[in-house]
């Protein structure tokens, strides 16, 4: 496979990109503390059919740090501007399926298809109880302990539960320790004008959700949201996963994401 990747000019920074492939356009968005590596196992396998890109946001990978307030949404919309994608299919794990989202209800013309993988959903209320596991793990983040953070992140219950799959957690260990200062850029980030909780029937795309049965129960409420409140979303649930889905099953992941696509003719 042969791959291109750069370093795209976006909203006054530097966001490093790959590219492969050819056909439409397919776009991964990672989720919160990682980079695009955690696309590693699809990259490759949707290129076959696919032109994809996959990018790491602002203040994270190989991209430059953030210096000052900014938007995810506009710096994605800015992007596939610079490379030419008229439309898209987006991939998106967590935080960066809330991306998919808000990036659909601003610009729904340019986006083919959603696969919102464990979604996260601008405008979500937490419980106070989730809000203080999601807390605990930031405060040492924001201490810029990386290993203790890994350790934090990985310990939860329901990021990638499975001890028998110490591949995808040491895969996940490794970026979140590169990404510590994702978090210090992430009090940059600024949150869309208009959240996408409360808007879910204005989406149009066709749309498949991937959950892990063994995420936070919270999570998998927004899942239920999410097919209840957007027309003809279907759900998938893995249930021997937990929040991180792609890296923890990839072969089924790629298998029922390629599925969905070909049988709306993506």
């Amino acid at each position: 496979m042969a791959a291109t990747s750069g370093q795209a000019e976006v909203n006054g920074t530097k966001l490093h990109y790959e590219s492969a492939g050819r056909g439409p356009a397919v776009v991964f968005l990672n989720g919160g503390g990682l980079d695009s590596r955690m696309w590693d196992d699809q990259f490759a396998a949707f290129a076959e059919l696919y032109r994809v890109i996959r990018y790491d946001y602002r203040g994270s990978g190989r991209s430059e740090p953030a210096q000052e307030k900014f938007s995810h949404l506009d710096d994605l919309a800015a992007l596939l501007d610079i490379l030419k994608v008229e439309a898209a299919v987006l991939i998106g794990a967590s935080a960066g399926a809330a991306l998919a989202l808000d990036y659909t209800l601003a610009h729904p013309q340019r986006v083919r298809g959603l696969v919102l993988v464990s979604p996260g959903l601008s405008g979500q209320q937490l419980s106070e109880a989730n809000q203080k596991r999601i807390g605990a793990m930031l405060a040492v983040a924001r201490e810029g302990n990386a290993r203790e953070f890994a350790k934090k992140v990985l310990d939860d219950p329901h990021f990638i539960p499975a001890a028998e799959n110490p591949s995808a957690r040491e895969k996940a260990r490794q970026i979140l320790i590169d990404n510590i200062e994702r978090f210090r850029a992430e009090d940059l980030a600024q949150p869309p004008a208009r959240p996408a909780a409360g808007r879910l029937a204005e989406i149009g795309a066709p749309a498949l959700i991937l959950l892990g049965g063994r995420d936070h129960p919270e999570q998998l409420a927004v899942g239920e949201m999410l097919e209840s409140g957007m027309r003809g979303a279907k759900t998938v649930v893995f249930f021997g996963s937990g929040h991180m889905v792609n890296l923890e099953n990839p072969d089924r992941f790629n298998k029922t994401v390629l599925e969905f696509l070909a049988e709306r003719g993506q």
